[in-house]
């Protein structure tokens, strides 16, 4: 996981998921991740722009079909984004919620 993230993990309801934040090699910024607790798989869940400073501090919903996250563009400014998920955490829209605002 990414060192010094503030929150670089969040549970799904199912107890069966993580959502990471991690980086895909040490020249990417930070992405996020689907962890399997039971097989150890890892799936990528969203790809950052390579200028950015990576993906973080997800929170997944109470049902488990969606996931907000921040994108942090430059230190201190980023923006606020929702993935939807559906069925077996297959990956749907991302949509942004808030941009360019200090988080």
């Amino acid at each position: 996981m990414v060192e010094g993230a503030e929150q670089a993990a969040a549970w799904f309801p199912d107890s069966k998921w993580l959502a990471i934040a991690d980086r895909p090699s040490p020249s990417e910024p930070a992405a996020l991740f689907l962890l399997s607790l039971e097989t150890g798989e890892k799936r990528k869940l969203t790809s950052p722009p390579q200028n950015s400073l990576g993906d973080g501090n997800p929170s997944v919903s109470p049902d488990g079909r969606a996931l907000v996250f921040t994108r942090v563009l430059e230190e201190n400014i980023g923006d606020l984004f929702l993935l939807e998920l559906s069925g077996q955490i297959g990956l749907g829209q991302v949509a942004e919620v808030l941009v360019g605002e200090r988080i």
